[in-house]
């Protein structure tokens, strides 16, 4: 059989693997793309004015981020290596590399104080010259691709052979399918221009999002470097993400207002995992490629994220890339194999220019996943742990090759992930800071042994949910039964239903186990937030796309479910928006103070004079105040506790928040609470204590209340200096 019959040959259902589809066929015109985003953009406007508005100006500033981030990866990486592969692949893995690479430079040289708006266009510039000019290339040889596959078509067409059908059975009009991610697209575009913090509930406002996500860029901007911040331990995270953000709040001058900014850089990161989906499951054909974007882009998942200046998104675009590679990467080394075993000697394969199985790959596999770590901690143990275990499955050949393999894949996470392990470790002696503190016994400016106790206990499983049949019961109500259907039955059930009615191949098996270690992990290592569940996202995916194959009974039910799981998908997103969303919420809002709840924003932005130093007891939301701030998160020891404790009386805690240039205190007592709830907070610091500072020089200006509340949420106090 000829090569080009082989690769033409539809999947069967009961076939040994699913074949790799030719690029013949089936070609998804780039202005499908460009439909989506206009229909998004009109459901947008219609909606909401000032929301289009938002998404219009912010999203050109992520577009103005990520734009430069991925050309740097077509500038540096291998163009051998992408020869024989389609020029999809080039696009997604090289983008995707490139803006990987661009967070860990953010970060390097930020932390040597390189952070001026003018050197960062500058090098922009740079990245989009040297990676277009090598893209040209590839530029050249898809549109030369594509002039053949069109001379090919009209050749059959003459001959009276219909090019309607796709190497898997598909339809021309499969692609326009595609246009039903407009109405996702529209509501996660809505839910992004809104400020942050102000969505969800279930994220108490963002709460992360202003403690640590977006206020920590802020902090370094201010302070002109990268360092170590004593008062926030989560700047010990890795921050791939963040940097990004960090990058749009210099490019534009900006910090509060560019917010919602890395919203749409975040929103931009979940269009890009969808597109993703369609780049990894095109290889089987374009109805492979179409359902794993509609799978993927319409989960609940992506849409609530958005509205979030997160990480998950980010984390899930780079493991699903890496993922894909070793699923593609299994694939070559079968067509490598049929290629060696075929006795005329004639080049057989599925793959239409198959990719070598060659170990660079499996390396820059590694990195991308190296740099979801650099996104999320428990990126480690849920994305390149998993794909670890996995790649000795997927590859061929001996047991020596396999181990030089999983080593390849290895040392590309370590190298991407490294320059995170080394600025905590120079930082604290703890790679891992704050984690793992009981081995390596860090205790650097801020945390001391008591600190470390806080953290462990603070992130341990609540006693309910500590036996095994109580932590399968929030899986189930968590994952399966979520209220807002995030994940969706069409992700939980389509790779799994497709696997009924074909045999299960090497990649499947890899991918259930990937899937099944990542459920274990987040089952017994967590402490069950649903969110960190997101990471299922990668496996189902991957299973979802390969499950269409072929025709017949199963792949209409597969049509029904898709249709019957889009619609479903569509309600609960929208209906998840329905309970809490207010069209057209401005940062302006909140730190003006005219949301409830967030009134003190305004007094000490609007009211406190210029040169007003303000230290915040309870609050560590600090990204929407204006004025210079001392705050501490609840993990980081409290100098007020020490000073409360050691002091002889009140007048002396109040001569030393005068020793310290303090002109006004605010404590939120509502978080206070709460913190002493969960977390654990100084007992020391408590109503009566403030009552006894009263009467030492520390005097209440203005009381925060919600009307239906009895008593205050926050008050505002002034230092006497006399």
């Amino acid at each position: 059989m000829s090569r080009h019959n082989l690769s033409e040959s539809p999947a069967q259902p009961g076939a040994a693997s699913l074949p790799i589809a030719p690029n013949s066929s089936g070609y998804v015109d780039w202005r499908i793309g460009v439909g989506i985003l206009f229909l998004a953009l009109l459901v947008v406007l219609v909606r909401s004015p000032y929301a289009f508005l938002t998404v219009i100006t912010e999203g050109m500033w992520a577009v103005w981020v990520l734009l430069p981030a991925a050309a740097l990866g077509y500038a540096v990486l291998p163009m051998p290596l992408f020869w024989r592969v389609p020029f999809r692949w080039y696009l997604l893995v090289a983008g995707t590399f490139g803006i990987g690479l661009t967070c860990i430079f953010i970060m390097l040289l930020g932390s040597f104080g390189v952070m001026g708006q003018t050197t960062w266009m500058l090098i922009q510039a740079a990245c989009v010259i040297l990676g277009f000019t090598n893209l040209v290339p590839h530029i050249k040889r898809a549109l030369t691709e594509r002039m053949i596959r069109k001379a090919a078509a009209s050749t059959r067409t003459t001959q009276g052979v219909s090019d309607a059908v796709s190497p898997n059975g598909g339809k021309c009009c499969w692609p326009y399918a595609l246009l039903t991610l407009a109405p996702f697209l529209a509501l996660a575009m809505l839910a992004a221009s809104s400020a942050p913090g102000f969505l969800w509930r279930e994220e108490a406002g963002g709460y992360d999002v202003l403690e640590y996500h977006l206020q920590l860029p802020k902090e370094y901007i201010q302070q002109g470097s990268i360092t170590f911040m004593p008062h926030n331990v989560y700047a010990n995270f890795p921050a791939n993400v963040e940097m990004l953000y960090m990058l749009s709040m210099m490019l534009s001058g900006r910090t509060i207002e560019a917010g919602v900014s890395a919203q749409m850089i975040h929103l931009a990161f979940a269009a890009l995992c969808v597109w993703g989906g369609y780049v990894v499951g095109r290889d089987y054909g374009i109805r492979s490629g179409v359902v794993g974007s509609l799978v993927l882009g319409s989960v609940g998942w992506f849409v609530y994220l958005s509205a979030l200046a997160y990480v998950e998104n980010g984390m899930l675009l780079f493991g699903f890339v890496s993922a894909g590679m070793l699923v593609r990467f299994a694939a070559a080394q079968q067509d490598a194999q049929r290629t060696d075993n075929d006795s005329s000697g004639q080049e057989v394969g599925l793959l239409n220019g198959s990719l070598p199985p060659h170990a660079l790959w499996l390396f820059i596999a590694g990195m991308l996943a190296g740099f979801a770590c650099g996104c999320k901690y428990t990126a480690v143990l849920m994305i390149a742990l998993p794909l670890l275990l996995v790649v000795p499955i997927l590859a061929n050949g001996s047991f020596n090759r396999r181990m030089r393999l999983v080593v390849m894949f290895g040392l590309g996470v370590l190298v991407a992930f490294a320059p995170w392990l080394i600025k905590n470790g120079k930082a604290t002696r703890n790679p891992v800071f704050p984690l793992a503190n009981s081995v390596f016994r860090a205790h650097p400016p801020g945390w001391e042994r008591a600190q470390s106790e806080q953290w462990r206990a603070g992130h341990a499983a609540v006693e309910k949910e500590a036996s095994l049949a109580a932590r399968f019961t929030q899986a189930g109500r968590r994952i399966v039964l979520d209220p807002n259907h995030r994940f969706g039955p069409l992700l939980l059930g389509l790779g799994l239903l497709g696997l009924i009615g074909r045999r299960t191949t090497k990649v499947d098996l890899a991918l259930l186990i990937m899937l099944v270690t990542q459920f274990a992990i987040w089952l017994f290592a967590t402490h069950l937030f649903a969110r960190f569940a997101v990471v299922l996202l990668v496996p189902l995916g991957l299973l979802a796309m390969r499950s269409f194959s072929g025709s017949g009974v199963r792949g209409s039910i597969i049509v029904i479910g898709l249709v019957a799981g889009i619609g479903f998908n569509l309600y609960h997103a929208a209906a998840m928006h329905a309970t809490e969303w207010i069209d057209g919420v401005d940062a302006s809002f909140i730190k003006d103070g005219e949301i409830p709840g967030y009134d003190f924003y305004g007094v000490v932005n609007n009211e406190l004079s210029e040169d007003a130093q303000i230290l915040l007891v309870g609050e560590a939301k600090a990204f929407y105040f204006e004025k210079p701030v001392d705050y501490h998160v609840v993990f980081n020891k409290q100098p007020l506790e020490e000073v409360i404790e050691s002091a002889e009386g009140p007048q002396e805690v109040v001569g030393w928040l005068v020793g310290k240039g303090y002109t006004h205190v605010l404590v939120n007592w509502a978080e206070v609470h709460r913190l002493s709830r969960t977390y654990g907070f100084p007992e020391s610091i408590n109503p009566a204590m403030f009552d006894q500072l009263s009467q030492a020089g520390l005097k209440p200006i203005r009381v925060f209340q919600i009307e239906s509340h009895s008593v205050p949420y926050a008050v505002l106090y002034e230092v006497d200096p006399l």
